[in-house]
C-alpha cells in the first residue's frame, strides 16, 4: 500500500500483481531496442545515465543494478522473477524512494490498461485520415511510450535527485517508446506472414500504424475491402498483398527508422550528451 511514508500491505480490490501482469507483460511487445531479453534493463540504464548517474556513486550503482535485476526479462514471453512490487519493496531504497519507483509503475499500468481498452472498429468505415491518425498517435504514447517513459524515469530516479531532471527524463521516454513502437509496427510489413499479435489488433479494431498506412494508400473502395478481408486474414496468407496497394509497403521501411533516428537525435540534443558517453553508447545501439 501507499502512505504516509511507508508501504504496507496491499489495499482491499486492489491487486497491483494482477495489473501489473495484464497491463505491463501483455503490452510488451513490437518494441525493437536491441536485445530483446535486455530491454527493460538497458532503458533503466539509459535513465540513470541520463540523469547524470556516476559509476563512482557505489550506493546509486548498487540500486541501478537492482532495478535492473527486478526488470530483467527471464524468457520471450517476458517472465519476471519474483514479484517487481515486493522485490521493490525490500530494495535498498529509502521508503520515499520505494514510492516514486511503485508510483511509477502503477501511472504506467493504468495507461497501459487504458490502450488495451482502446478500440474503434465500428468507427474505422467512416473515419478520416486525421482521426485516425490522431488516436493512432495516442496509443502509441500509451503503449510504446508509457513502458519506454517507466523505466527511463526509474533509472532516473535512483540516478538523481531532481525532480525536475526526473521529469524531463520521463518526457523524453513517452517520446522515444512511441517512436520505437511506431517503427516496430511498420517493420511488421517486411513479415511474409501475418504476425499474431497484428492479426489480434486488426481482428479486433485496436489502434495500430498500420491502419494509418492504409488509410494513407488506399482508395475509398480499396478501404472498405480492406476492411471486408481483415474477417478472413489466416496467419499464413500473403497478407500484405491482400490489403489493397502494394505501395505501403515500400513506404513503411524508411519512414519508421528516420523518424526514431530524429527522436533520437533530438533527445541526444537536449542532454548534450558526448558520443562516447554512456548513454550515447546505449542510442547508438538501437537499430534505426
Amino acid at each position: 500500500m501507499i502512505g504516509s511514508g511507508e508501504i504496507r500491505s496491499k489495499p482491499a480490490g486492489l491487486d497491483l500483481d494482477q495489473i501489473w501482469n495484464q497491463a505491463i507483460q501483455k503490452n510488451f511487445r513490437h518494441l525493437s531496442f536491441g536485445d530483446s531479453q535486455a530491454v527493460w534493463s538497458r532503458a533503466i540504464e539509459l535513465g540513470f545515465w541520463l540523469a547524470g548517474g556516476k559509476r563512482s556513486d557505489s550506493v546509486r550503482i548498487s540500486q541501478l543494478q537492482y532495478l535492473q535485476n527486478t526488470f530483467r526479462v527471464r524468457t520471450q514471453v517476458v517472465e519476471l522473477e519474483g514479484n517487481p512490487f515486493e522485490r521493490i519493496h525490500q530494495g535498498p531504497f529509502s521508503e520515499a524512494v520505494k514510492l516514486q519507483i511503485i508510483a511509477a509503475m502503477i501511472e504506467a499500468s493504468c495507461s497501459l490498461m487504458r490502450a488495451s481498452n482502446q478500440n474503434f472498429k465500428t468507427s474505422l468505415p467512416a473515419i478520416t485520415l486525421l482521426a485516425l491518425r490522431e488516436s493512432c498517435e495516442q496509443n502509441l504514447q500509451l503503449r510504446g511510450g508509457s513502458l519506454m517513459s517507466l523505466f527511463l524515469q526509474l533509472g532516473a530516479i535512483v540516478g538523481s535527485s531532481d525532480p525536475g531532471l526526473q521529469s524531463r527524463i520521463k518526457e523524453s521516454g513517452l517520446r522515444l517508446g512511441a517512436a520505437l513502437q511506431r517503427r516496430g509496427e511498420l517493420l511488421m510489413l517486411s513479415s511474409s506472414s501475418m504476425p499474431k499479435s497484428l492479426r489480434e489488433d486488426l481482428l479486433l479494431g485496436r489502434p495500430h500504424w498500420v491502419w494509418v498506412l492504409l488509410k494513407e494508400n488506399l482508395s475509398a473502395q480499396e478501404w472498405r475491402e480492406c476492411l471486408r478481408a481483415v474477417e478472413s486474414f489466416s496467419d499464413e496468407m500473403p497478407w500484405r498483398q491482400h490489403l489493397g496497394s502494394n505501395s505501403m509497403a515500400v513506404r513503411a521501411e524508411p519512414t519508421g527508422p528516420s523518424q526514431l533516428s530524429q527522436v533520437i537525435q533530438k533527445i541526444k540534443g537536449e542532454f548534450s550528451l558526448r558520443e562516447n558517453s554512456p548513454a550515447s553508447r546505449i542510442f547508438n545501439s538501437i537499430p534505426i
